[in-house]
């Protein structure tokens, strides 16, 4: 599985470093730009918050 993933531009989100754009479509922005991973960083929400996103 691992030779099917294509890692080469790797995206972490961070609420606290967003600039006030919301998540979601700031994570597809990236994607649509060449992004093929998106890593949430979010030490400051708990999980529901989370996975809500």
């Amino acid at each position: 599985m691992l030779d099917q993933l294509d890692l080469r531009l790797y995206a972490i989100l961070d609420p606290e470093h967003a600039g006030g754009h919301a998540l979601p479509e700031l994570a597809r922005k990236l994607a649509a730009g060449g992004v093929t991973l998106v890593q949430l960083r979010d030490k400051k929400s708990d999980r529901r918050a989370q996975v809500a996103l």
